[in-house]
């Protein structure tokens, strides 16, 4: 049980310099802006900290969607050009 909240510490600690982290990376200081200004802030820090951080990840994704895309339409037009075959010819 002891390594338990040895952990649940460590996790702790750990969430509160992330979040010291990105308040300073958000430029924000302790009761500047409201809550709402906040959060917002945050937000477009943890936006533009993980576009930089998972770059290859983000590109990896986008090319197996285009992939996807790509051989969607072909069985897509495969489909209307057989069905347009057997109206018409």
């Amino acid at each position: 049980m002891d390594q338990l909240e040895a952990h649940k510490d460590e996790a702790m600690k750990d969430s509160e310099n992330q979040t010291k982290r990105l308040q300073e990376l958000a430029g924000i200081k302790k009761n500047e802006k409201s809550e709402p200004e906040r959060s917002k802030d945050l937000f477009w820090a943890l936006h533009e900290n993980y576009n930089d951080k998972f770059i290859v990840k983000r590109f990896l994704v986008s090319l197996v969607y285009l992939l996807g895309f790509l051989l969607f339409s072909w069985v897509a037009l495969s489909n209307v050009y057989w069905a347009l075959k057997g109206i018409f010819f």
